[in-house]
Formats: C-alpha cells, structure tokens, sequence
C-alpha cells in the first residue's frame, strides 16, 4: 500500500502507530522568492536539507525546468542525519520582469514524491 506524506504523517499521530524509518530528505524551503539586482548575471540560492530517516538517501535525477537553470550538488548520496545544499543556479540573460523557475528532486526513496524546489526571482527591466 502507497500512502502520501500526509497520510503517514496522520498515520504516526495515533495512538499505538508505528512507521518503519525510512530515508527521507527534509528541505528546509521548497519555494524562494528573491528580487535580482539590475548589475546579476548570475543568481544562486541554496535549497538546505536534511536525511532525517535512518537510512542513507541518494539523490537520482535533478530536473531543470529550463536550460537558464542549473541545479549544483556537492554529491548525491546523504548518510542518516547529514545536511547538505542544492545550489540553483539561474542565468538571468535578456529576461526581466516576474520569473518562476524550478527543480524536481528524484531520490531512491521507495515512497517519495520527487519534490519541486521553487524559484520565484523579480528581475528589473532593461
């Protein structure tokens, strides 16, 4: 049976439920909101995390939302309690205004829901 973060955090909660430990990465934020300076080029900000399970974690594909972004990791896999940072890289190029961009997370964790790490950037105009 497959059951959603919600579900087995509800499931935790009551009395006398048990939970296998699992691997599992806990982001500190999954949105960042930011207003780029006119002279950027180059915007990083760093997505903080942490395997919380007992079980170490490996971080399998990291997706770009589009080729302006480049998601950066100092390695893949985290040991049980280990903190760690995925840098996103955005390239601001010709674009101004209001941007979204993002990341999807895929781990090798059997029930996890890859998770989509958000960039919302406010660029100024030429």
């Amino acid at each position: 049976m497959k059951l959603s973060r919600t579900a087995l955090a509800l499931w935790a909660c009551l009395p006398g439920s048990t939970l296998p430990m699992q691997a599992a990465l806990r982001w500190e934020h999954e949105l960042i909101a930011v207003k780029a300076e006119p002279t950027q080029k180059v915007l990083r900000v760093d997505y903080r995390f942490q395997n919380v399970g007992d079980r170490p974690v490996t971080l399998v594909t990291l997706e770009a939302s589009c080729r302006c972004v480049a998601p950066e990791i100092a390695k893949t896999t985290y040991a049980p309690g280990e903190k760690g940072d995925l840098v996103m890289a955005f390239t601001v190029g010709h674009q101004t205004g209001f941007q979204e961009k993002s990341v999807v997370v895929t781990t090798d964790e059997a029930q996890a829901v890859p998770v989509r790490l958000v960039l919302r950037v406010t660029l100024p105009g030429p």
